[in-house]
């Protein structure tokens, strides 16, 4: 079972989120990229890839799993570019002693236009099952 295989099979939300949640990050990102391709190539949307900011915050190792972290939940939303483009901020939320903290999980970026960095978010929102 995958991400793209649940969101193939329209699985309910809670089966996406117990499949991610087993997920260690470095298989998460790998399963993700792969959903996300394939479902906006099926949309014709065009986005210039995915980056997988877990690489970059130790607080979610790659060997781990957002479960282990305390996460609540994802959010997924679309923001506009400083310079040009859009982006799609995929973050975790999670509780820290007590605390909430927004960790970046992934960035999608595209020259497509507000629209289009909707759709993409629509469409990581449905995929993860967030």
């Amino acid at each position: 079972m995958t991400l793209r295989s649940l969101d193939q099979q329209n699985a309910r939300d809670y089966a996406r989120a117990d499949h991610r949640d087993g997920l260690p990050m470095a298989e998460l990102a790998r399963e993700f990229a792969d959903a996300l391709d394939a479902t906006l190539q099926e949309a014709g949307i065009d986005h210039e890839g995915l980056t997988s900011w877990y690489r970059f915050d130790i607080s979610v190792p790659a060997h781990q799993t957002l479960s282990e972290h305390g996460y609540r939940w994802i959010a997924c939303y679309p923001v506009t570019g400083g310079s040009e483009g859009h982006y799609v901020h995929v973050d975790a939320i999670l509780q820290l002693q007590g605390q909430s903290r927004i960790v970046p999980l992934f960035l999608i970026k595209t020259f497509a236009g507000h629209a289009a960095a909707r759709q993409i978010a629509d469409a990581c929102a449905r995929i993860l099952g967030s």
